[in-house]
């Protein structure tokens, strides 16, 4: 990931880092975004903050299996990132694991 983007993922999520009790789970948060965030960009053409939206979100999930409560954590710190990023995506839920494959083997 580029340097600015860190910087301006960084920016973004200043308020969340820096209100309240430092925890370590703000930490973990901050640390599972930028994976979010790098993974977006591996499978996606533009490395820009701007383009990520509820497309490249929704395939995120589907090449994720995490437990649900990790993906619950994702999606709380999409949430919280997006509202102050872009107010615009609207970040879609995970489904669960289960019910994702159950779904892409009916397609088959």
């Amino acid at each position: 990931m580029d340097p600015k983007t860190y910087r301006e993922i960084r920016l973004y999520m200043h308020p969340y880092l820096s209100k309240g009790k430092k925890t370590a789970n703000k930490k973990k948060q901050f640390t599972r975004l930028i994976a979010i965030i790098e993974d977006i960009f591996q499978h996606e053409p533009s490395q820009k903050i701007n383009s990520i939206g509820w497309r490249q979100i929704t395939g995120y999930w589907k090449r994720n299996s995490d437990t649900a409560k990790i993906r619950r954590e994702k999606y709380n710190v999409l949430v919280i990132f997006f509202a102050q990023a872009n107010p615009l995506v609207r970040v879609p839920e995970p489904q669960n694991v289960n019910s994702m494959a159950s779904l892409s083997n009916k397609h088959c």
